[in-house]
């Protein structure tokens, strides 16, 4: 196998840490939603996993592209997720 050097090496690791962090932000949703009975907001989100709103919205984007959650767009708290 080919060892990564230069900047595709750093987009690898960058790509599978997000993924990681994308999971995360996954997993805490699904648990909030079981404990409370209803959504985290942004920032309950970025203080359990340790991130900014933007990136926040980032991750949520990127589950919402892969059909996991719905949101709706100038809601609060309106998280839920796809059976």
């Amino acid at each position: 196998m080919k060892r990564r050097r230069g900047p595709h090496r750093k987009e690898h690791l960058n790509r599978s840490y997000s993924h990681a962090t994308t999971e995360m932000v996954y997993e805490f949703i699904c648990n909030y939603l079981q404990e409370r009975g209803f959504s985290p907001s942004l920032d309950d989100i970025g203080e359990a996993v340790f991130l900014s709103r933007a990136s926040v919205v980032r991750h949520l984007d990127r589950l919402e592209v892969q059909q996991r959650i719905i949101r709706e767009h100038g809601q609060p708290r309106s998280i839920s997720l796809k059976k």
